[in-house]
Formats: C-alpha cells, structure tokens, sequence
C-alpha cells in the first residue's frame, strides 16, 4: 500500500510519530498512542515507519515526551503537528516550549463552501451552540496551561 502519509511537496518525512496515552480516569486502558499506531499497521503501515508515545495523559506530556522520542531516536529537521483545529494553538504552543517548532495541520476545520454570506455571519445556528463545550474546554486548557508555564 502507498504510506502517503509521509509524503509532502518537500520529500518524505523518516517517521510518524502517535502521540497520546490515557487521559480518561474511566477508561485509563484506552491509550490513544496504541490504538492509532494499531489502526495504522491494520491499514498496512511498516512498522519500521512508525513511532509511538503512549505514557502521556495531556497536550503538555504529549509535547514533552514527544520530545524526549525524538531526542532518543535521534530525529530532526521539520515536524508536522497534526490534531484537531479547535486544538491547535494550545498544541502548538506546548511543543514550542519543547523546542520543538511544527508546521500546524488541522485535521477537523468547521466550515464550507458558501459559509461567507452575511446571513451567515448575523443569523445564529442552533446546531453551533452544541460545539460551545469544545470551545471552553479549549479557552479553558489555553488559560490554565499558561498559569501552569507550559505555553
């Protein structure tokens, strides 16, 4: 199978690199890490190709033991951050404090074609105020990770 996964218009990136452990209390065996890195050899990715983090409980250990990887491993160069968009900027600036500077890419973006109308902008949509959890988590987790020094 093709692994385009690591390819870009630059070349190929060496490794993936599957962060996340458990950061559920109820369900602490469900390690993100191992799940993602299973689902990809299902789909036949090598092995040889992949890494995987699965100790980390939140974005800060993702970032930090993430770091520690590459450092083991002896991986630099460029790194591609890929999580979810309303996630970003917190991810982003927990690997920077890591030293590790990432090209964002948003794997989830809320919006479409013909979204830029001006009803668009002045009538409210009831679905939208189901996501509004999503964005106080998110302003939340940014808050509380500045006070804590990892942004």
């Amino acid at each position: 199978p093709s692994h385009d996964i690591l390819r870009s218009e630059n070349g190929v990136a060496p490794k993936l690199i599957v962060s996340g452990g458990s950061g559920s209390i109820t369900f602490a065996d469900h390690l993100e890490g191992v799940r993602t890195a299973k689902y990809l050899k299902d789909l036949g990715f090598p092995d040889s190709l992949l890494l995987t983090e699965n100790i980390s409980k939140n974005t800060h250990e993702n970032a930090v033991f993430t770091a520690e990887l590459l450092k083991k491993n002896n991986i630099t160069g460029k790194y591609l951050l890929i999580t979810s968009g309303c996630h970003m900027r917190r991810s982003l600036g927990c690997f920077a404090k890591e030293g590790l500077i990432c090209d964002p890419y948003s794997v989830d973006m809320h919006g479409g074609e013909g979204r830029a109308s001006i009803d668009y902008f002045l009538l409210p949509e009831v679905s939208v105020l189901a996501e509004w959890n999503i964005l106080i988590h998110e302003w939340v987790g940014c808050v509380t990770y500045k006070l804590s020094g990892y942004l």
